[in-house]
C-alpha cells in the first residue's frame, strides 16, 4: 500500500474479524486501478473468498459522511473508530474507517452490532450522511437511509444511534432528525451516474450508487483541446474537470470540450474495436470492424419495452448486433418486454438477471448460446421460447423463475443443458421438445437437476 493509501484507510481486527482483513486486501488491490474497473474487480475478489469466512459476517453496514466533520465511532463506551482532519486514526481492534475514492468519509460496521457514530463539525457548511446495510455478498443493499444537506456550524454535533436495522440521527439539541430518504427491501433503489462526451475529450466515473452517496467524475481534454464544463439537461452545473456531487437519482452528465475540426473529421471516419458507442439510449461495443459487428452492452432507457435491434448505425456505417453482453440489463426492475434482434448469436452471463418484471421471452433462431444465469431470478417470467439455433443452455439460465410454466424448445441442435438451468421454475411447468429429440432432451434436462414434477413432452 502506498503512502496515500496508508493515510486513507485504517482497519484493525481480531480473530473474529477475518472479513476486515479481506477488505484491506481488496483496498490494496484497487488503490492503483481506475474506478471504472472497480465493479468487475470486486466481484472477482468476492468469488475468491472462502465461503466459511464470508459466512462469519452475516451482514455489514456502510456509513458515508460528506462535510467538514471529525467522526468518532463508539461500541458501548469504547472508541472503535475515528477519522480526524480527514485522516483515519489507528485504533486497536477497531472497525474499518477510510477516505474512499469519491472523497467520502466511510465507516464499515458489522450489521448486527450496536454503535454510536458522532460527527463533530470542524467548519461551517452542510452535512450529508447516508447508510446502506448489506446481506453477505449481495450487491444491492437491503436498506438505505439518507439525510441531505443538514445545516452545520463549527462545534455542532450530530449523533447516529445504530441498533441492528435501526439508524436514528439526532442533532446538537438531541432532537431526532427526519431522514430525507428511507428505502427497505424491494423499495431499495440504486442510481446510475452515466456520462457522455461532446467534443474531443474523455471521461471516467460511470458507476452505481445508493441514495446519499457522493460520486466523483473526471474529464480529460485531448491534446490541444479545452474542457468547457459538465452539463445536465443542457444546463451548466460545473466548470471543474473533477466534479463531485451527491447522488439522489439517476444522473446523466455531458462533458463538453472544444473540438478541432481537422481532428474531428478524422475521428468521425474511424471506428475502433472495443470502443463503446451510444445510439438511441443503447450502448454498443464494437467487436469487429471488418465484419461490422457489435454487442449490446447496456441501455439508459427507462421504458418497459426494450428492443435490441438487428442492426445499428455507427458513424454512418451499418453494424450487425450479434451479441448481448454479460450483465446488459441485470437488475432492471421496469422492463416487461424484451425483443431480441434477428442477428444475435449469443446471450451473455446474467444478461437479464433479476429482470423482475419481465413476463415472456422469445430467443430468436440465430442464437447459439444462452449464458450462465442469463434469465435467473426473473420472478414474473411465465413463458420462454427457445429458438431453433440454440446448442447450449448455460448453468442456472432460468434458475428460480418461479412463475415459469411454459417452455418451448424448438432447437434440434441442443448439445448441453447446464446444472440447475431450470431449477426453481413452477413445479407444474411443461417443457415442450421436438418429437425426434424428446428422449435425448428429457435425459439431458433430468441430468440438469430439474424438478421431477415438471412435464417434459
Amino acid at each position: 500500500m502506498d503512502k496515500y493509501a496508508e493515510e486513507s484507510v485504517s482497519a484493525n481486527f481480531d480473530t473474529n474479524k477475518d472479513i476486515c482483513v479481506l477488505c484491506i486486501e481488496l483496498y490494496n488491490i484497487v488503490s492503483g486501478i481506475s474506478v471504472a474497473h472497480y465493479p468487475e474487480l470486486c466481484m472477482a475478489w468476492m468469488d475468491s473468498i472462502p465461503e466459511e469466512i464470508l459466512l462469519k459476517q452475516k451482514s455489514y453496514r456502510n456509513v458515508y459522511v460528506n462535510c467538514p466533520v471529525d467522526i468518532y465511532v463508539y461500541e458501548g463506551e469504547n472508541l472503535v473508530g475515528c477519522i480526524k482532519n480527514d485522516v483515519p486514526q489507528h485504533i486497536e481492534n477497531g472497525v474499518i474507517t477510510m477516505m474512499d475514492s469519491n472523497g467520502q468519509k466511510q465507516v464499515v460496521l458489522p450489521g448486527d452490532g450496536e454503535y454510536r457514530v458522532v460527527c463533530k463539525a470542524t467548519g461551517d457548511g452542510a452535512m450529508t450522511i447516508s447508510t446502506s446495510k448489506y446481506i453477505q455478498t449481495e450487491t444491492i443493499p437491503e436498506s438505505v437511509t439518507a439525510y441531505y444537506e443538514l445545516p452545520l456550524k463549527t462545534g455542532d454535533t450530530y449523533e447516529a444511534m445504530i441498533t441492528g436495522a435501526d439508524f436514528v440521527l439526532t442533532d446538537s439539541a438531541k432532537t431526532t432528525v427526519k431522514p430525507s430518504v428511507v428505502q427497505n427491501g424491494a423499495d431499495v433503489k440504486t442510481y446510475k451516474v452515466d456520462l457522455g462526451v461532446q467534443g474531443n475529450g474523455e471521461v471516467t466515473g460511470i458507476n452505481m450508487y445508493s441514495a446519499g452517496e457522493f460520486a466523483k467524475v473526471f474529464a480529460y481534454p485531448k491534446d490541444g483541446e479545452k474542457f468547457l464544463g459538465w452539463y445536465e439537461n443542457g444546463n451548466l452545473i460545473s466548470s471543474e474537470a473533477e466534479y463531485r456531487f451527491c447522488v439522489k437519482k439517476d444522473t446523466t452528465l455531458i462533458a463538453k470540450f472544444t473540438q478541432n475540426t481537422k481532428t474531428s473529421k478524422k475521428e468521425e471516419q474511424s471506428v475502433e474495436v472495443g470502443k463503446l458507442y451510444k445510439v438511441n439510449k443503447h450502448t454498443y461495443k464494437v467487436t469487429s470492424v471488418k465484419k461490422k459487428t457489435v454487442s449490446f452492452v447496456k441501455t439508459s432507457s427507462k421504458s418497459k419495452t426494450i428492443k435490441i435491434p438487428a442492426t445499428v448505425s455507427i458513424k454512418g456505417k451499418k453494424y450487425k448486433v450479434t451479441a448481448i453482453a454479460a450483465n446488459a440489463l441485470k437488475g432492471n426492475k421496469k422492463v416487461t418486454k424484451i425483443t431480441i434482434g434477428k442477428n444475435v448469436t449469443s446471450i451473455g452471463k446474467k444478461a437479464f438477471y433479476k429482470c423482475t418484471a419481465l413476463k415472456t421471452i422469445t430467443i430468436p433462431s440465430k442464437v447459439k448460446t444462452i449464458g450462465e444465469s442469463a434469465f435467473s431470478g426473473c420472478k414474473k417470467l411465465t413463458k420462454a421460447t427457445i429458438g431453433k439455433g440454440v446448442s447450449k443452455i448455460g448453468k442456472k439460465a432460468f434458475y428460480n423463475c418461479k412463475k415459469l410454466k411454459s417452455v418451448t424448445i424448438k432447437t434440434t441442435k441442443l448439445k448441453s443443458v447446464g446444472k440447475y438451468a431450470f431449477k426453481g421454475i413452477m413445479k407444474q411447468a411443461i417443457i415442450k421438445c421436438p418429437a425426434k429429440k424428446l428422449k435425448k432432451y428429457r435425459k439431458m434436462l433430468k441430468k440438469s437437476k430439474i424438478a421431477k414434477t415438471v412435464q417434459i413432452n
